[in-house]
């Protein structure tokens, strides 16, 4: 694992340490055969599976095929990830909010599809974990003497956590912006 670049790159995500880096390496191989990173997820077994007959369309569990040893890797490290990783990072705070609503167990196979997808991104740019999503998703810029924020907002500015149970409530406050003299 010391002398591989592609696994210490895949060891900077949280969660992931050297078995779990060597075995996305084993089964995917070669990341060229994914025309999107998506597209791993569902090679691994973690995308819901469909039934739809005539008028009935649902989606199941997770369709389980593909490698079952990546799958459990993913699982361990997204449930390392979320239970015991004490350092805060913005794939951390997706699962919590998917935690909140629909469970830890659910979140838990929702950050592992997304650890897999990203994973595989990081394989392919060549690129280390990024601790915090690019600041350019928002955009700030003056209009009628006021700051207009723009963009997706992954995490508010003010953010405040009550620790009920072992999942954080969020609570969002929203910061009017006046005009400036």
């Amino acid at each position: 694992v010391r002398d591989d670049a592609v696994c210490r790159r895949l060891m900077t995500a949280p969660g992931v340490g050297a078995v779990v880096a060597l075995t996305y390496r084993a089964t995917v191989d070669q990341p060229q055969r994914f025309v999107h990173s998506r597209a791993v997820g569902a090679h691994v077994g973690l995308t819901p599976k469909r039934y739809q007959s005539g008028e009935i369309d649902y989606d199941g569990g997770v369709s389980k095929c593909g490698d079952a040893l990546l799958r459990t890797m993913l699982y361990e490290a997204a449930h390392s990830l979320l239970i015991q990783s004490r350092k805060w990072s913005w794939l951390k705070a997706w699962g919590i909010r998917v935690a909140q609503r629909r469970g830890i167990r659910r979140a838990i196979v929702a950050v592992a599809r997304r650890l897999a997808v990203v994973l595989h991104r990081m394989w392919v740019d060549g690129s280390e974990f990024r601790w915090k999503k690019d600041s350019a998703a928002v955009d700030v810029f003056e209009h009628d003497n006021r700051k207009i924020r723009t963009g997706v907002h992954h995490q508010p500015p003010d953010l405040h956590f009550d620790f009920h149970g072992s999942l954080p409530k969020f609570h969002y406050t929203t910061v009017a912006v006046s005009p400036t003299n």
